[in-house]
């Protein structure tokens, strides 16, 4: 089930403006936010490529422990995120790798939105 999509907003920076908006409000469930947004550090449109990964890790099977909050670092609930889905033997290695770029601990290294239409793998698409 999907949610928060009450909170979104709609954010247009001026023509050639190129840097990014870095937004501070904090309204989130936080077993499914992304680290920056737990961290309070400020984030970007990159929590929506995180909320991607995590519903693809989710539908592989994977689980969300509400003790990994108070128990395991960020870094480390990152990894069990993605060895979960590098073992998963229910897709290829294409999506496999799309999920693992998509669940970056850090939103810099993570895959830009702009860029997830041409790195998503086609397998789901040509199933159909």
């Amino acid at each position: 089930m999907l949610v928060d999509f009450n909170i979104s907003k709609v954010w247009s920076n001026r023509k050639g403006d190129k840097s990014k908006t870095t937004f501070l409000t904090q309204i989130s469930t936080p077993l499914y936010a992304a680290p920056e947004v737990i961290m309070g550090s400020g984030y970007t449109e990159a929590i929506d490529v995180w909320g991607i990964g995590l519903i693809g890790y989710l539908l592989l099977g994977g689980s969300i422990d509400s003790l990994d909050m108070h128990t395991v670092s960020k870094t480390q609930r990152c990894k069990k995120f993605q060895e979960f889905v590098q073992k998963s033997s229910l897709v290829s290695d294409q999506m496999k790798a799309f999920i693992h770029q998509c669940l970056e601990e850090n939103p810099d290294e993570r895959i830009r939105s702009s860029d997830c239409c041409f790195s998503f793998p086609t397998e789901l698409a040509d199933s159909y």
